[in-house]
């Protein structure tokens, strides 16, 4: 009777190794022979390259050939979505750390770097030491001085975050602690201490979203009708140097629907993007009234930074730099109808760059900062442009 017992436990115990094994050797024969293609999982993150031996010493090579197998090994995508889809479909808890899982659908960003954490901005914990608010205002009323002896206006465009404008959307843990946010710090200081003007957009946004969505439910942007009130926002403030200057009706600019309608960078992350947190899309572009002309900018070479230029002859307003973000990117669609020319940067260091100034010539510099930008990044300028 033992020795069937043992026997029995051998079997099963070879049984469990065998399937086991078998588990293990799938990815391996399937990366060999190629009988199984699993579908692509959209990151927002760049995967590991396959690193060339001859290139490099062997312990970089086994490291870098770490990074790549496990980037790319097979059924890797399908892995990642199971577990994800289990996790938030049972338990409502987001598989990634960079992601919120808000009530009714909704999305928010937690964590953009270690220690950048979006939701802790909207929820005030932090906020600008007297140190930081100081250096804020040395570094921009230097830019405005340095534009201002050159004729140039400057002025600043703040986004509100998604969970600004959306907060009765986070999940109940996540409670705002203080009215007072790192913004309402910026615009005060600036206000007390310096000529630059601020945008705040705020006040529009809460009372637009009564009756318009404003932000993505699935995407840490603002969609085209949130865009339409930044873009409103800045040329009523530019109407006040240049004549016969109006914002376009919202129905000037065509919008199409994207053809493969998917989720946002929120859903992405969590690669949910095609099943429970689907979302449609457009694309907008102006009216066909009017002739945008689109081109990259020449002889400007600066790492981490996009720039593109629009020229419009039918607009009334002067070549323009707006440094910009990613919530820029809609902003140039319905900016660009007003600007004879305008050069877009988009950079998240909000940089200054005199030399470009001085070759351009721009008479108008704008920054448009999102809120989640103000919360962790050093801000310095040129040697040229500082006053010590």
């Amino acid at each position: 009777m033992n020795d069937m017992i043992k026997e029995k436990r051998n079997f099963k115990f070879s049984f469990l190794s065998l399937i086991f094994l078998i588990i293990i050797l799938i990815p391996m024969v399937n990366d060999l022979f190629k009988l199984y293609s699993p579908g692509k999982l959209r990151e927002n993150r760049k995967a590991a390259k396959k690193p060339e031996l001859l290139k490099m010493d062997y312990k970089r090579y086994f490291k870098d050939f770490k990074n790549f197998y496990e980037d790319t090994f097979s059924f890797r995508p399908d892995l990642i979505f199971f577990n994800n889809y289990l996790r938030v479909k049972l338990f409502n808890v987001s598989p990634v750390d960079r992601v919120m899982i808000g009530k009714n659908g909704w999305l928010f960003i937690k964590k953009l770097k270690e220690n950048n954490r979006e939701i802790d901005y909207s929820r005030s914990i932090e906020k600008f030491s007297s140190a930081d608010l100081a250096l804020w205002g040395k570094v921009f009323k230097d830019r405005n001085r340095w534009l201002k002896d050159r004729g140039i206006r400057m002025f600043i465009v703040i986004v509100p975050n998604k969970s600004t404008i959306y907060s009765e959307y986070l999940p109940d843990n996540a409670k705002i602690m203080a009215k007072q946010i790192r913004t309402d710090q910026l615009i005060s200081y600036f206000r007390d201490h310096s000529e630059i003007r601020i945008l705040d957009l705020r006040k529009e946004m809460l009372k637009a979203k009564k009756s318009k969505r404003l932000y993505y439910k699935t995407d840490s942007h603002w969609n085209w009708f949130g865009t339409y009130i930044g873009y409103s926002k800045i040329i009523k403030y530019l109407s006040g140097f240049y004549d016969n200057l109006q914002s376009m009706p919202f129905d000037f600019f065509v919008r199409k629907r994207v053809v493969f309608s998917e989720g946002g960078d929120l859903a992405a992350i969590l690669s949910l993007q095609h099943t429970l947190f689907k979302e449609r899309f457009f694309k907008l572009f102006p009216g066909e009234s009017v002739s945008i002309k689109r081109f990259r900018l020449k002889k400007f070479h600066r790492k981490s930074v996009i720039s593109i230029v629009t020229e419009c002859k039918t607009g009334i307003l002067p070549k323009t730099i707006m440094i910009h973000d990613s919530f820029g990117l809609r902003l140039r669609k319905m900016l660009s109808v007003h600007f004879s020319e305008i050069i877009y940067l988009r950079d998240w260091g909000f940089n200054f760059f005199p030399d470009l100034i001085v070759r351009e010539k721009p008479k108008i510099v704008i920054y448009e900062i999102a809120e989640r930008f103000l919360h962790n990044f050093s801000l310095k300028n040129p040697k040229e442009v500082s006053l010590e």
